[in-house]
């Protein structure tokens, strides 16, 4: 892992978790129900300050598990160089070849993932499609787009995995927000 990449672990974590418990106690005296059931206007800033309080406990937990893994893997390499037998055929897994790639990707630098900008451009050319789409497709038909689209052809899984995701999101989109929160969903606009 990368120098930068750690920081933005080790003060994003705890940045997270501040503004997380900031939303909470900010907006802790206003009501996430109403007296009739429906969704209050404590309800989207609670969740929000919920969020961002996992996250952040996410990255600082991730940020001790890599710290703790690097600071072990030194010590178990050296180990292992120095239990080889010199003459012997080298052992599959971390040997050779694979050794000496290792070391190479093992610096400061993070190795490069071909595509990853690529994917990134279109998954975030997706996203704005969806938000410029949401008022005139209504938001059932719009995540159903949106997640065919990023499973389909941003993740390049088969049409069976990209129809089971979309018809699943649609209707926990449906579930969640329709009929459990009461929260009615924008409709098909073109008519």
């Amino acid at each position: 892992m990368s120098h930068v990449l750690s920081l933005r672990y080790a003060l994003g974590g705890p940045a997270c978790l501040a503004l997380g418990i900031v939303v909470l106690v900010s907006t802790s005296d206003l009501a996430w129900l109403t007296e009739s059931g429906v969704v209050g206007p404590g309800a989207v800033p609670g969740v929000c300050g919920v969020l961002l309080t996992v996250l952040g406990l996410v990255q600082i937990g991730q940020h001790f598990l890599e710290r703790r893994r690097t600071l072990a893997v030194p010590a178990t390499a050296g180990a292992a160089e120095a239990t080889e037998v010199p003459g012997a055929q080298p052992a599959p897994g971390i040997a050779g070849q694979d050794r000496q790639e290792l070391a190479e990707t093992s610096g400061d630098e993070e190795p490069a993932v071909p595509g990853n900008t690529r994917l990134v451009v279109l998954a975030w050319a997706g996203v704005l499609g969806a938000a410029l789409a949401l008022s005139y497709l209504g938001t059932l038909l719009t995540v159903g787009l949106l997640t065919f689209y990023l499973v389909k052809i941003v993740s390049r899984k088969r049409w069976l995995t990209a129809a089971i995701y979309t018809a699943s999101m649609v209707v926990a989109v449906y579930l969640l927000f329709d009929q459990m929160l009461n929260i009615p969903l924008p409709t098909f606009a073109l008519s």
